[in-house]
């Protein structure tokens, strides 16, 4: 089934659809994605520390606890987990700046760094999808991602509840496959868009890396 698709009642299969599996593999591939994200801005900004080090470690930092929410939602679907933490990572040109400074937010909501340009270059670099561009649009993109993995968690929380009890309804037991599925496609989505990211910093073609496998999603999704 395509993404962007909500499947309706008659499109699932009740003994095919396992939550758990579902959720792993959600969760698995949102943490290929940040470590890849994390090695990047390690490895290839390296030299750029010097320079913008407050407004890495800031992410850093928040990549950081996201990458151990997921670890906990892996090892455990059905606890309960916390209600996910707005990102709030934005860069873009100071107003009234003669347009040469750059304003970037940071993750904590009085986190806020100056970015002085040289010039109108320099400015359109710094905000494209090789620098704080990216940054950004990964920030956003782990933001979206965090919700959705926590509204998929409730929903395996809610079923374990209702199996708990009694043997739920059939009705009942596919409307919470559809609500799964809607946010799987959803998460899906996201980490496409995000895997395109990872490819254009790369410098690869995105089809290498739904190759490889390495992101949870392959080339027939």
């Amino acid at each position: 089934m395509p993404p962007n698709v909500e499947p309706s009642p008659e499109d699932v299969d009740n003994e095919s659809i396992d939550e758990p599996t579902i959720l792993v593999a959600t969760v698995r591939a949102q943490l290929a994605l940040v470590d890849s994200f994390r090695r990047w801005m390690h490895e290839d900004l390296k030299d750029e520390w010097k320079k913008y080090g407050d407004i890495f470690s800031t992410v850093s930092s928040r990549l950081d606890s996201y990458r151990q929410w997921l670890l906990d939602a892996e090892q455990n679907p059905t606890s309960a987990v916390p209600q996910p933490v707005p990102w709030g990572v934005r860069a873009r040109v100071q107003p009234g700046s003669s347009g040469l400074t750059i304003l970037v937010t940071g993750t904590r909501p009085n986190d806020q760094f100056e970015i002085f340009a040289k010039d109108k270059m320099e400015v359109e670099y710094l905000l494209s999808d090789r620098y704080f561009g990216c940054i950004s649009k990964m920030c956003q993109g782990f933001s979206q991602a965090e919700k959705d993995i926590a509204t998929m968690l409730q929903i395996a929380q809610e079923t374990e509840q209702e199996q708990s009890k009694l043997s739920q309804a059939p009705e009942l037991t596919t409307q919470t496959h559809i609500r799964l599925l809607k946010e799987y496609n959803d998460i899906k989505d996201i980490g496409q868009q995000l895997i395109g990211l990872v490819a254009e910093n790369k410098g690869v073609r995105i089809g290498t890396l739904y190759e490889s496998g390495q992101y949870g999603v392959e080339t027939e999704d």
